[in-house]
């Protein structure tokens, strides 16, 4: 799937090494050792579900001054690369290849989809006997080493338990679709409704653990504000905790614990939930540990208001359990293009892919943390302020037609649902369904049918870079 030009902005202002990311320095793809980090790459990425290989940057995230090509669009042709990987890929894939721009010099993007169902395997040697670059039969997955650094590498004895389960999650989503296909003639919306109730018991207390939770990151929000002497603006938020209740591994509030989280989060937007600031050049940015937890604020001000296009304060707390993250409405934020005026509108498409994407970076932290996933399930309290008077609209996307719908006619609406963390990301579109109503009733009773909340989250969680 391409990368829209913002995510390639996003991904470039700060690259960063992830599962889904892998970043290389210059290299010659005629070479065979280009030729054999390209292949490599790309079919662990493959594995990995999708990502993206970025060209011309060092492992720490600083660009590659040396060895830059003269005409990089023409050397990393979407052509050149797609032969590399037919070659020596055992299941053809289509990669795409972009090119963005940072301080005057071009990059290339090279994006791998997702979908894999079965490993993909090297068909061919490559590089001198006893020393091959790339070997025949060999599966390369992306790997995350014990000192949490993650590289591209044949896959051992660890990877495999990841790797079936990618496949096995996407063989899951082929039969959730064989499933849409042929029950169309039924309730389709209550047989999701009755499924979903089934695999996720309602657990009361950990939903009002939860929204209990709410309140307490709230709170901090409002400490951090004032700590900073910033004033909270008069805007909507979206705020979301996620408490983990089963068997959950004792951690504490260390730099290894944040490696762990943010390496194998999935990155779904350039802006994901809980931003790995530990590379921005302001101190404030800084994540800092507090009351035995991490915890950032994202805010700048020019001339004593708030006007960058994110206001984001997150909280990571290993003791009690959980994850807590308030973000300013994107409708309301001074961002460039058309946008309407702060506190008429909630775009619903944005809403669906927020909540789909908090969903899957959160599941993905529980499993960071080594959490049971057959004894662990997560508790999501989602609440949306300042909503009176607001129509539902679809103003960010004009890919689908949306007739407005409301006003809401009260301030605040919360919503909370019960996620097994053993939940593939094939599944999640029926919490997210499960969630969203509530809010969408808001709107003079707007409703959308299961079908297009499938859709759109399905499309929201394919984006991986």
């Amino acid at each position: 799937m391409a990368l829209s030009e913002d995510q390639i902005r996003g991904l470039l202002d700060a690259p960063r090494e992830t599962l889904d990311v892998e970043l290389k320095s210059w290299i010659d793809p005629t070479a065979e050792e280009g030729i054999a980090k390209i292949a490599k790459g790309c079919m662990a990425l493959r594995n990995n579900n999708g990502g993206v290989l970025v060209i011309g940057f060092r492992n720490d995230g600083k660009p590659d001054e040396s060895n830059v090509p003269s005409d990089v669009r023409a050397v990393f042709h979407v052509d050149c690369v797609q032969e590399i990987v037919g070659k020596f890929s055992s299941e053809p894939f289509p990669i795409d290849v972009q090119f963005g721009e940072k301080d005057g010099q071009i990059y290339p993007v090279i994006s791998v989809p997702p979908g894999v169902r079965t490993p993909v395997v090297a068909k061919r040697t490559l590089g001198p006997p006893g020393r091959p670059l790339i070997k025949d039969h060999a599966v390369y997955v992306r790997s995350l080493s014990s000192n949490n650094t993650v590289s591209s590498s044949e896959a051992r004895r660890g990877d495999w338990e990841r790797l079936v389960q990618v496949c096995f999650d996407n063989r899951e989503a082929d039969v959730g679709a064989f499933v849409r296909r042929h029950l169309s003639a039924i309730n389709l919306d209550r047989l999701l409704s009755i499924l979903s109730e089934m695999s996720s018991p309602p657990l009361p207390t950990a939903i009002d653990t939860a929204k209990k939770f709410l309140d307490v990151g709230y709170m901090r929000f409002q400490e951090a504000m004032t700590e900073r002497q910033l004033k909270i603006p008069d805007l909507g938020f979206r705020e979301a905790a996620v408490f983990i209740e089963g068997e959950v591994p004792k951690h504490d509030a260390t730099q290894s614990l944040l490696n762990r989280l943010f390496v194998a989060q999935p990155q779904h937007t350039g802006w994901p939930p809980w931003a790995d600031s530990r590379g921005f050049s302001a101190e404030a940015d800084q994540p800092r540990v507090f009351d035995e937890g991490w915890e950032a604020l994202f805010a700048e001000r020019e001339k004593g208001d708030l006007t960058i296009p994110h206001l984001d304060f997150w909280r990571i707390d290993p003791t009690r359990a959980y994850f807590y993250l308030v973000t300013a409405l994107e409708d309301d934020l001074e961002v460039p293009g058309p946008k309407p005026k702060a506190g008429t509108q909630l775009d619903f498409m944005l809403q669906i892919y927020r909540i789909a994407e908090i969903i899957s970076v959160a599941l993905s932290f529980a499993r960071s943390m080594e959490c049971n996933p057959t004894k662990t399930s997560l508790a999501f309290a989602f609440r949306w302020s300042k909503l009176k008077g607001r129509y539902l609209s679809s103003w960010a996307d004009k890919r689908r037609t949306f007739s407005p719908k409301g006003p809401a006619t009260q301030e605040q609406v919360v919503s909370a649902v019960t996620i097994p963390l053993d939940t593939p990301r094939s599944a999640i579109a029926p919490h997210v369904d499960s969630v969203i109503r509530k809010l969408f009733a808001l709107f003079n009773g707007a409703e959308l049918e299961s079908r297009i909340i499938s859709e759109i989250v399905e499309e929201a969680l394919q984006i991986r870079f």
